[in-house]
């Protein structure tokens, strides 16, 4: 994935020199945002080191389930202006976040975010493109679930991508077999990032405690053959390239 807060012409070449399939191309400030990337740029890049894309949006810094109404169609707006350039770019399936939400407001947050995947999902059919929710890092994983069970039954056409880095914080045993067993057939792209389930750390396969034979055997089991981006920016380039090589290693293992 590219660090939105440097150049992404810089960021898409290393990624096609250092062997990787496609970029998870995040839009957010303060650099990579839509005003400032250059599409014919950028797919001229994909196209030189024949990579692919997935779409996907920093949402998370946006106030999406405010009490101000103004304010939810201003991160609308947002967020569809990035769907857009995606678009552009070629990205088939685009990524946005699950917000937290405490017992107090969990109501009024599940009413508000239907509200904004409706007006998304719309958006996307005439794009040509999905949009799939991924999971928080948040501790309060019985809301979560709550939230992500109501838009998946409310809508059939929006896919879930699994954090599994995510799914390790707070909980005794990953939350990824739950996801799995209950919606894989809604599971459309997976992050990779290793942590001791404290904090969402972002390190590199094998630094923290997640059992990756037991995860990589539990996708295969179900079938899932699909994208999987190695999240680790907090390893560094190194630790990504060594994240990539120890994933196809362990796929072809277990």
């Amino acid at each position: 994935m590219n660090n939105p807060r440097v150049s992404v012409y810089d960021q898409i070449s290393w990624v096609g020199r250092s062997g990787f399939d496609f970029i998870d191309f995040s839009i957010e400030p303060p650099v990579a945002t839509p005003e400032n990337i250059d599409v014919k740029k950028v797919k001229m890049l994909m196209k030189k080191y024949n990579i692919g894309i997935v779409g996907h949006i920093g949402d998370w810094r946006l106030p999406k389930d405010s009490d101000y109404e103004s304010v939810r169609k201003a991160s609308l707006n947002e967020i569809i202006k990035a769907v857009r350039i995606h678009a552009k770019l070629g990205a088939k399936k685009i990524t946005i976040h699950a917000p937290g939400a405490d017992d107090r407001v969990i109501d009024a947050t599940i009413g508000r975010y239907c509200q904004l995947i409706g007006a998304l999902l719309k958006e996307a059919k005439k794009l040509g493109v999905s949009i799939m929710v991924e999971n928080g890092d948040t501790n309060d994983k019985q809301n979560q679930l709550m939230l992500i069970d109501h838009l998946l039954k409310r809508f059939p056409k929006l896919g879930l991508h699994i954090d599994v880095g995510h799914s390790n914080i707070g909980v005794k045993k990953n939350m990824v077999h739950y996801y799995m067993k209950k919606y894989s057939k809604r599971i459309m792209h997976l992050h990779f990032s290793d942590n001791k389930g404290g904090h969402d750390d972002h390190k590199e396969l094998g630094w923290g405690n997640i059992k990756w034979k037991e995860i990589i055997s539990l996708l295969k089991r179900y079938g899932y053959d699909g994208t999987i981006t190695v999240e680790t920016f907090r390893s560094g380039p190194a630790g990504t390239v060594r994240s990539m090589n120890r994933l196809k290693k362990w796929w072809a293992m277990y």
